[in-house]
């Protein structure tokens, strides 16, 4: 960890409609942090992470981003409950190449160094062997491998994952926490993941952060 801030959020609320959900939230992360997030299902997680990901607008205070390519410089990725409804017929190559289009720019053909970056990827997340799969194919751990490295072959310096552990088993579970603490470690990536269960991630994150009754409290 450095003292350079990634994300600053002063004194945000948000409400919806009439009822407010985040009142007075401040949160700094840190290049190199690795933060869980949690909170009961309704607490405001996910709205918090829109709200980082500039899709929604607070309704007072501010949220900074620092990454060297702004919004841009984030990587995300959706909760695998959201991201299984790609029920189309797609190879694990052809859906990690969607991560190398930049939004409104349109499709391009691949060259030698975007493939590197695509197999690059895989072999990161342990997933190059089924690059020529079919991504409807692949158990939950699997799929959450491939979504993460969509994400990874864009460089990204600050990952945020929405519920990375929900729908896999125990296994694969432990095995994509090795790979999240090696991403952070050794890649030097800064990861903000949310959760619902503080047990599974105690031991691999270095803060700890919880939403209740519309307020963010530090756990550890």
């Amino acid at each position: 960890m450095n003292n350079k801030i990634l994300l600053e959020i002063k004194d945000l609320s948000f409400k919806y409609n009439s009822e407010l959900v985040l009142e007075n939230i401040n949160l700094n992360v840190y290049k190199g942090d690795y933060v869980a997030l949690i909170g009961s299902n309704g607490a405001g997680k996910s709205t918090l992470i829109k709200l980082i990901l500039n899709q929604l607008k607070p309704l007072e205070g501010e949220i900074k981003i620092y990454t060297e390519n702004g919004y841009a410089g984030i990587g995300y990725v959706p909760q695998l409950t959201i991201s299984s409804n790609l029920e189309f017929p797609i190879t694990v190559f052809e859906l990690i190449s969607l991560g190398l289009y930049p939004k409104n720019k349109g499709f391009r053909k691949l060259d030698d160094v975007d493939k590197e970056k695509i197999y690059s990827a895989l072999n990161l997340v342990g997933m190059k062997d089924f690059s020529n799969n079919l991504y409807t194919a692949l158990s939950g751990g699997q799929r959450q491998r491939v979504l993460i490295a969509k994400t990874l072959v864009a460089t990204p310096k600050f990952l945020v994952l929405d519920e990375p552990m929900t729908g896999i088993d125990k296994d694969s579970k432990k095995s994509l926490f090795k790979l999240l603490n090696h991403i952070n470690k050794s890649h030097g990536i800064t990861i903000l993941m949310i959760t619902h269960n503080l047990e599974e991630v105690e031991e691999n994150v270095n803060k700890i952060y919880q939403i209740k009754d519309k307020k963010i409290w530090e756990v550890k």
